[in-house]
């Protein structure tokens, strides 16, 4: 008879006999060979595309930006945003005056005030503290008005109509116009606005060299003078605020 062997006579070996041995001579390496062959660094999937990009200071990059965009004139005269329209301009310099009884030390007195002139100065005024924040100027527009008003009644003169621009011509009288200089564009106001900005400077300057480790005893002293007693209770019920209380005149 032709029987099979049974399966315990053709069992196969035993996988413990022929079995590989772990973590032995034949252990496959743990880490993983690129497969690129003109890149040894990296594995292809993680090798980068495109140019390699520049290292970029954002800081910096952001901070030149806004300097060249920002950068404004040395001079408050230079910045052409800080004058009105020039017809307002012209038309205020025109400005001849409203004459009002004022009364001074208990005495009544004539008193001529310019109020097209005083807006104009109030307007300029405005800009230069929004635009240039100077530090140490007042915030307190009816005093710092006065200070420019003045100086550009001084600098204004009576001009022969026919010596300066056609656009003054409109506001000739008896052929004559009032201008600091022929500049249709601000009338010549560049000139009391630089005038205005050295005058500034030069107080700056002179309050800095003048000032003493001494003046905060002088201060209390002052207060404590019977005229003061009003403001100094004012001020420390903050009934006011130190722009308002900035007023020639005003103890507060």
């Amino acid at each position: 008879e032709t029987q099979l062997p049974l399966e315990s006579e053709t069992q196969l070996p035993f996988a413990s006999e022929t079995q590989l041995p772990i973590n032995s001579v034949t252990q496959l390496p743990l880490e993983v060979t690129p497969t690129n062959p003109s890149n040894n660094t990296l594995p292809l999937a993680k090798r980068p595309r495109g140019r390699p990009r520049k290292s970029v200071d954002v800081v910096s990059t952001t901070r030149e930006r806004g300097t060249t965009s920002n950068k404004l004139p040395e001079y408050w005269c230079q910045c052409p945003d800080i004058y009105p329209d020039p017809d307002e301009i012209l038309q205020a310099l025109q400005d001849q005056g409203k004459v009002h009884v004022k009364v001074v030390g208990g005495l009544r007195q004539q008193v001529t005030s310019y109020p097209m002139v005083q807006k104009l100065a109030t307007k300029i005024y405005l800009k230069i503290q929004s635009i240039y924040k100077p530090e140490g100027l007042t915030k307190n527009t009816t005093r710092g008005r006065e200070s420019l008003s003045g100086i550009i009644l001084m600098s204004r003169k009576l001009i022969d109509a026919t010596s300066l621009d056609v656009a003054f011509h409109k506001y000739a009288r008896n052929g004559q116009v009032y201008s600091c200089s022929n500049n249709a564009v601000h009338g010549g106001l560049d000139i009391p606005i630089k005038e205005f900005q050295e005058k500034f400077l030069g107080h700056q300057q002179r309050a800095k060299a003048t000032r003493t480790c001494n003046d905060g005893l002088r201060l209390a002293l002052t207060l404590l003078d019977p005229k003061y007693r009003q403001s100094v209770a004012i001020i420390m019920t903050n009934r006011k605020e130190r722009a308002h209380s900035d007023i020639s005149g005003d103890y507060v």
